[in-house]
């Protein structure tokens, strides 16, 4: 009888181990299955988000933010869109070879390097930097326009009522007398930033008369004032009466200061419709 049993449980030993061979695999919840959602993230993407913040490119305030080759030039702060706490820098870069000599009219030295802005917000007791936007600011000289002076010496950056205002003054110390200012200002939206106004002044020093232009972007509205009085007249001049014209603009374009070419303005004949 024993010998029977020991050899029924001989050959039934084979059969469990086939069974537990074929029968499913260990479930793997533990390390599978999404862990607990938090502000629409599982635990894993959550912790992966946080990380690359860490990685963020921070210093302890925009006065300590420095660049190798590049220079601060100008600086403004204030709440630009949500962020209470925002920075606007201007660099420029500092390459003795773009320093370039003048033997003609105009300033001695041309320094034709490029600048650009630099938007830094705070996170805490940190200061994250952002984006940089390159190739809107023009540069201190001008090699083709050597009595051009600089556009940036009367004009600078502002932040104000939640927007970025970028303002340019351009004037020649010889062979012209035009100036134009121009003032473009810039909200956050959807991480760029919309051209929503913009304001130019031309005037002659030689006649003292200009024309005023402004330009609402979110109404579609345009203004445009001729005959505007700059410089007083001599006593016995008579100077005409200004002139206002009301206008529309379309609503359904919008401009960005990241694809913006400033340069273009100044192409009298050919300026893009946003200047």
């Amino acid at each position: 009888m024993l010998k029977q049993l020991a050899l029924a449980l001989l050959l039934t030993l084979p059969l469990l181990a086939g069974c537990k061979e074929a029968g499913p695999a260990p479930a793997r919840q533990t390390t599978d299955a999404p862990g607990p959602v938090k502000d629409g993230l599982t635990e894993p993407a959550a912790a992966q988000q946080m990380a690359a913040k860490a990685s963020q490119h921070s210093v302890s305030s925009p006065d300590n933010y420095s660049e190798d080759g590049w220079k601060v030039i100008a600086s403004t702060n204030g709440a630009l869109g949500n962020n209470q706490n925002s920075a606007v820098l201007v660099l420029q870069q500092q390459d003795p070879k773009l320093r370039i000599h003048n033997g003609n009219l105009g300033s001695d030295v041309l320094d034709a390097n490029p600048r650009k802005l630099v938007f830094l917000h705070q996170a805490g007791s940190a200061w994250i930097v952002g984006k940089q936007v390159s190739g809107w600011l023009p540069p201190e000289g001008d090699v083709e326009s050597p009595c051009l002076m600089d556009p940036l010496a009367d004009g600078g950056i502002q932040i104000e009522k939640g927007t970025l205002v970028v303002s340019l003054h351009y004037w020649m110390s010889c062979g012209s007398y035009g100036v134009t200012n121009r003032s473009f200002r810039f909200r956050p939206e959807g991480g760029k930033m919309r051209l929503i106004g913009y304001d130019r002044l031309e005037f002659s020093r030689a006649t003292g008369l200009g024309t005023e232009t402004s330009i609402n972007y979110l109404t579609g509205r345009k203004k445009q004032t001729n005959n505007v009085v700059i410089i007083g007249p001599e006593e016995g001049d008579v100077t005409p009466e200004p002139e206002v014209i009301w206008s529309r603009i379309t609503k359904e374009k919008r401009w960005y200061l990241e694809s913006l070419d400033e340069s273009l303005c100044r192409d009298w004949d050919n300026q893009p419709s946003w200047c």
